[in-house]
């Protein structure tokens, strides 16, 4: 990555990594995932997805004077979610499509 060289420029790299957003495009996801597979991540993120604008207002942090020495790093909004898995707190038992799998003939 070229945080670090390009921060000497007045240049800066993020990202943010969002979870579940209510947006049109949970339609699809169910579509193609199932409604039920979209129940439980809904269930392991606090309950809720996130509404458009609570990512947009952590990007505008990024880009905000706020932000300024905040370089290089990958913003997780996402609720909890991936602090729960690397943390071991998810119960992938009860995950919908690991049902499927498991009682697949494949």
């Amino acid at each position: 990555m070229q945080a670090a060289p390009l921060a000497k420029r007045g240049i800066r790299i993020n990202s943010v990594c969002p979870g579940l957003i209510d947006t049109p495009l949970i339609a699809d996801f169910k579509t193609s995932m199932g409604a039920s597979i979209l129940d439980w991540m809904t269930s392991q993120s606090g309950g809720r997805k996130a509404a458009p604008g609570e990512v947009a207002d952590a990007l505008a942090f990024l880009g905000s004077d706020a932000a300024s020495y905040i370089n290089g790093t990958n913003l997780l909004i996402d609720n909890g979610f991936s602090a729960a898995i690397t943390t071991n707190q998810i119960d992938y038992s009860s995950m919908p499509a690991v049902d499927a799998l498991t009682n697949s003939s494949v």
